[in-house]
Order: structure tokens, then sequence, then C-alpha cells
């Protein structure tokens, strides 16, 4: 029977997580550059036209189709897509309790407070990227798989199957993630005898496996613009900082909680098996095997994953392996019986992270994750058609293009010729170009010569005091290579400098908003006006 103190903080923790999700879908803003790029790409004519232009998002297609779906009404407002991404966070916290029941642990808790309370996931699990719907899908998948194990009913692997082809669908990450739980579940299978279980899971991740085929040709299309973006290499330390970023959102030092209890779990099912078990325990140990074994392949395979794939990563990356591994945790810790003293522990646990958490997951609620939009509400209003547009960095016109619906023209710097979704493929194609900011300079100079106004979305580099940059080469030049960072720079500079000899004045606007803004997407306004010969 679940002691009190147990319920009490797991329904705690619950109601807090909830509000939290529901308060940061009327906080958030607009959308960011990534999700208006996934709105963009499912809302596109046809079917047809999403497969084909898959290549420039980072998911397989249900989470695409899901979006499509719910645009399917027509115009559909930010505040709408918003309310969708708290859903999908309410059913992340579901989908632990759910967990909690298949595993057969009394409830949640670890996982409650590392998930519920985590600014990464909140962030990153509430967009409208695929990321939070793969997190739902790969735990739900998780209890179905030990549900296998222990019951295989033909419902149990129906529905286990369809589960795990689903998280499949929706996160590439999430393979690595159904590997780790079906050796898992197959050794825990193979353990007790039970062969024919042990292949049934093996046959459900193999199932999963194949689906992925169709997607060759996507990933195919990808590595031939993918190279200005990927790293020489990606090794073991830039995994720990990257993941101790995404961990450390949460609270300064978090990182080592997560350490921590891991490392309680591991002791927890090891312990438990030197002891003598009541028959009502014995399913739990085996369940704590079972997370333990996932948490432990998890780790290294998602390790493997990110080196081939050799992106420099940044939080979004992670939250995958976040939630496996909090309920892996939380099904280890859940070895010893509730009613023994490490049991009641849990609890304590859970407490301890909520309140280490509290405060920062407060403040991450509370941040836009964009400034773009109001940048394009105040330019639709003050621009002329006369006027021109700059937005740097070239990425920011994903957002700019979704929200600015002004008179005068704009572009980025380099200009590339389409911008309702990341075109990596155009940018490496400028960087093979000679020159390719010439275009650009011209219409600068063009604008300020007839005595109309350049305005400037996001930044360029005006403090710059030294000669501006000699030109690079068409790519790849020595020493930069494929580098599209030392190339979008130099440009910048290059414009900022030549913005800097052909205006005369200059003014920003104030800041766009008083709420705190996502570093990632925190723009701001400025224009010039005026000319002088840029070449005396």
């Amino acid at each position: 029977m679940t002691r009190q103190p147990e319920r009490i903080v797991s329904y705690l923790l619950t109601g807090l997580a909830l509000f939290l999700h529901a308060f940061y879908a009327f906080h958030a803003g607009g959308l960011w550059r990534d999700e208006a790029n996934t709105v963009a790409l499912a809302t596109m004519p046809t079917l047809h036209d999403v497969w084909t232009h898959l290549q420039y998002d980072s998911f397989p297609i249900l989470w695409l189709l899901v979006v499509r779906a719910f645009s399917a009404f027509g115009v559909i407002p930010d505040l709408a897509y918003r309310l969708l991404g708290c859903f999908v966070g309410f059913s992340i916290i579901a989908a632990v309790w759910l967990n909690a029941r298949l595993l057969r642990f009394s409830v949640p808790l670890v996982s409650l407070a590392l998930l519920g309370f985590s600014p990464t996931i909140i962030w990153w699990g509430d967009s409208m990227r695929a990321y939070g719907f793969g997190i739902c899908l790969i735990l739900l998948t998780f209890g179905l798989i030990w549900r296998v194990v222990t019951a295989p009913g033909i419902g149990t692997v129906t529905l286990a199957a369809v589960a795990a082809l689903c998280s499949v669908q929706a996160l590439y990450y999430n393979a690595v993630l159904l590997l780790a739980m079906g050796v898992a579940g197959a050794v825990v299978a193979v353990r007790n005898r039970h062969w024919k279980r042990a292949f049934l899971v093996l046959g459900i991740g193999g199932l999963a496996a194949l689906s992925l085929i169709p997607y060759v040709w996507t990933i195919r299309g990808a590595s031939e613009w993918n190279i200005i973006i990927t790293l020489p290499n990606f090794d073991l330390q830039r995994f720990w900082i990257k993941l101790s970023e995404a961990l450390s959102t949460a609270g300064p030092g978090l990182t080592w909680a997560w350490v921590g209890l891991a490392c309680v779990a591991l002791a927890t099912v090891v312990t438990t098996q030197f002891r003598p078990a009541a028959e009502e325990e014995v399913d739990r140990r085996q369940a704590g095997w079972y997370c333990l074994i996932s948490l432990l392949i998890s780790v290294p395979a998602y390790f493997v994953f990110l080196k081939i794939l050799r992106y420099p990563t940044n939080g979004w990356y992670y939250v995958a392996l976040m939630g496996f591994l909090a309920m892996s945790m939380d099904g280890c810790l859940s070895a010893w019986p509730p009613r023994s003293y490490p049991g009641r522990g849990r609890w304590i646990l859970a407490l301890g992270v909520f309140f280490w958490s509290l405060l920062p997951a407060w403040n991450a609620v509370s941040v836009r994750l964009t400034s773009v939009d109001i940048a394009a509400r105040t330019l639709n209003e003050q621009v002329t058609a006369e006027d021109m547009i700059i937005v740097n960095p070239w990425y920011v016109g994903v957002s700019f293009h979704r929200y600015y619906h002004g008179a005068a023209p704009w572009n980025t710097v380099p200009p590339i010729r389409f911008h309702a979704f990341h075109r990596y493929d155009l940018v490496k194609e400028q960087m093979t170009a000679s020159n390719p900011i010439e275009s650009l300079l011209e219409t600068i100079n063009d604008t300020l010569k007839s005595g109309h106004r350049v305005w400037i979305v996001g930044f360029l580099p005006f403090q710059n005091t030294g000669p501006p940059p000699s030109p690079l080469a068409p790519a790849p030049s020595d020493p930069v290579g494929w580098s599209e960072y030392a190339y979008t720079t130099t440009w910048a500079t290059q414009v900022a400098d030549f913005i800097k000899r052909s205006a005369l004045k200059g003014e920003s606007f104030g800041p766009l908003t008083k709420q705190p803004v996502n570093r990632l997407e925190e723009v701001s306004i400025l224009f010039v006006e005026g000319w002088r010969d840029p070449s005396l």
C-alpha cells in the first residue's frame, strides 16, 4: 500500500508542474525560428511538399502531421500553438504517472521532480517542435515494453509495437533509446528464461527500426549541405558540457544531483538483489534491473549517435535522454519496498530536487522565446515602401518571415531567396559564390542615397574598430573550410563597416519588451539614415 507522504508529495509535484506548464503557455509569446520552421513546413500546400522538404527540419514526419492536422482549420493564432504545446507538456506528466503503474511501483516522485521542474523540458518540450511529443511517446513505450516482458498479451504487444513505431517517427533520437530499452527488456526476459518474450521485445524494436528506412533519402539530402554546420569531431568532453548545460537550467549544480541520483539508483538495484524478498517485491526488483540496464546503455548509445551526427548541439538535443534517464532512475529507486527506510527516502529525494529547482523553474516560465514578433509588429507600423530592412543573423529571418507584413523589402546577411524555413543549402550556395553581399551593399547605398532609412533587426558588429575583414574566397577556403560561422561573421562585419561609412546617423529603439527573452532570439531594432560617399 502506498505510504501517505509519497502520495501527498506526488500530488503536490504534479499540481505545481501542471501549473508551470499552463503559466508558460500564456507567457512564451510568439514562435521562435525553429518553431516557425516547423509550422511553415507542416502547412505546405501538399503532403508531398512536406515530405520532399523534410530534410530542412530535424525530425521524422509524425509531429509535422500532428501540427498540420491542428492547423487545418485555418490561420491559427500563436496562443493556440502554445496551448497545444501545453497539452504535450501535460501528456509527459501523464506518461510518467502511467509508467509508475506499468512498472508496478507506487507513485512517480523523482521523475516528476526532475522533469516537471526542468526549464529545459518546459521550454523545448512545450515548444512547437517534436521534442515533448517524442518524450511522451518514448516514456509510453518504456512502460509498455516492460509489460511485454512481464505479461505479453496480444493487446499489450500491439500497443507496445504501435508506441515504439510512433516514438521513432517523432524523434530520431528515440531509436537509440528504444535500442536501450529493447536490450534491457530482452536481458531480463532471458534471465527469467522467457525466450519468446525476449524475441518479442527485440522484434518490436526491429519493426520500429525498419520504419526509418524511408528517411535514408532525407538524410542523404541533408548531407549535401550540413557540412557547413557539423563539427570536425564531437567528443566526450563536448557531450558532457552540453548535457550538463541542459541539466543545470533547473539550478546551479543540479547536474551533480542527476549524477548522484544515478549512482544511488545503481546501488539500489544491486543492493536489493541480496536481500530476501516477499513475492510481491520480485516484480519491483525485476523492473529495477530493466530500468538500470536501460539507463546504463542509453547514455553511451546516445553519445555515439551524437558523435556520428557531429552537430554542435544545444539543450533541446538532450531532452529525450533526460526524460528517459529520469524515468529509469525512478524505477531503479523504487526497487526498495515503499515501507522500508530506503524506500521512504524516495519522496525526500524528490522534495530535495523540487526545492532546488523551483525558483529557476519559476523564472524560466516567465521567459519569452522570441522578441522577433514584437520587432516585426513595430516595423509593420514604422517602415515605408522605400525603406529597406536587414535581418541578421540570417536564420532569424525564419521567424521574421512569419510576422513581418510591412511595406519595405527585406533580406538577410547573406541575401537568400527563401525564408519560410531554414535553408542551409542556400547559405552554402552563397558561401561558394564570389562576393555574395555585393547586391545587398548596393541596395543599402541606393536606399540611403535616396533619403530613406535602412533598418537593422538583430545585430550587426558596429563595435568593430579595426579595418573590415578581407573577403573570404569561395568555400571551402583555407583556413576556415566550410565554417558557416566564419563566412556569416565576415559578411556581417563587412555590412556593418559599409553602413558606418555610408550613413550619417543612426538611432536604436528602446527595449522591445520588459519581459525576459530567450537569449537565442532576443533582437533589437536600429535604423540609419542620411548618405555620404562610402569611398571617401
